[in-house]
């Protein structure tokens, strides 16, 4: 007869929500970790400086629910937000929950029941558009080591466990961050700590349900794609990514390879921001434009698999930009009718 589980044997994990003026939608995600099957959690509710009443609507769930707790700090940023979650927690295990997502009852007792001692387990995701729309991440499941890890995360294959680099739908053993932090003032944060993370890591456990869902909100989204910085901040990142896996896996040509086309698509994205909102700095960004084109050139006569849709993204924004721009505009009306 196996014996019965109380909550003083399960392991505590600390829960990490950095709440940002999300007042729309906290409530809904608080919800979903307090009515948790899981119920041996540390709910800490990071302000980071909000001007709206989300600071408030934290200190209301800290009064209702002893395992919530609710800290104000100056804003910081995502990452100061999270790097102050850790230094806050006392569980074995950390878990992250962005303020305007939301999790499904039993995600923490799928994630905890199918840990690995030392690593990190990982689930499926949904995506979530207006609350309606909604597109279904299932992995594969698999336990594998920080380097085939690594692989299945850069491959991008419909038929490899691409489990993404954000920093959610993930269940850390709480010493792994011991030597790391999110890179502070910058967006695209957990690209580049993720492979840290993974080589420290003693397992990884790849689950295929989908337990977590990822909210794209329109006004994020907009702003994301429009702003030269951000995209200039997923270069540097996708840079910082390249120099890890170069440093862990110095002989991995295959991770090399997969590192070429994620660069490149990382160019991709910052030449389809200046070709279709800031063309006027075309300019100003030349040395980026001149990379991407070479970069494409030395993948393609070395005969590296380049997915067809990056060839066709990177033809019409490097050579028809303004048949991408109206292409654009017919898909923004599609979504938004």
């Amino acid at each position: 007869m196996k014996p019965i589980q109380t909550e003083r044997m399960l392991k505590k994990i600390s829960v990490i929500v950095p709440v940002y003026n999300m007042e729309k939608y906290l409530d809904r995600c608080i919800a979903s970790i307090v009515s948790q099957t899981y119920t041996n959690l540390e709910i800490l509710l990071i302000d980071d400086g909000s001007t709206d009443h989300s600071g408030e609507i934290c200190d209301r769930w800290a009064e209702k629910d002893n395992r919530i707790f609710s800290f104000h700090k100056k804003n910081g940023g995502l990452s100061d937000a999270r790097n102050y979650g850790i230094l806050k927690s006392h569980g074995e295990y950390i878990s992250f929950i962005d303020s305007d997502d939301y999790i499904s009852k039993n995600f923490m007792e799928y994630l905890y029941h199918n840990r690995v001692f030392k690593g990190i387990t990982i689930c499926g995701y949904t995506q979530v558009w207006r609350d309606s729309l909604m597109k279904e991440h299932r992995l594969i499941n698999t336990k594998c080591n920080s380097e085939e890890a690594v692989n299945y995360l850069l491959s991008g294959d419909k038929g490899q466990a691409n489990f993404q680099t954000f920093a959610c739908n993930k269940l850390y053993y709480y010493d792994l961050f011991q030597n790391f932090r999110y890179p502070e003032g910058k967006n695209y944060e957990d690209v580049a700590i993720i492979i840290d993370l993974l080589h420290a890591a003693s397992e990884i456990h790849i689950l295929e349900k989908a337990k977590y869902f990822y909210v794209m909100r329109p006004d994020s989204i907009v702003h994301q794609q429009k702003s030269i910085q951000t995209v200039l901040d997923l270069l540097n990142a996708t840079n910082e990514q390249r120099k890890r896996v170069e440093e862990y896996f110095p002989n991995n040509s295959n991770l090399k390879k997969l590192m070429d086309i994620k660069e490149l698509i990382a160019y991709c994205t910052v030449i389809r921001n200046i070709m279709l909102y800031n063309s006027s700095q075309k300019d100003e960004y030349a040395s980026e434009i001149n990379e991407c084109k070479t970069i494409w050139n030395k993948l393609r006569m070395n005969k590296i698999r380049i997915p067809l849709y990056l060839n066709i993204k990177l033809t019409l924004f490097l050579y028809f930009p303004w048949v991408a721009k109206a292409f654009l505009f017919v898909r923004r009306k599609c979504l938004h009718s």
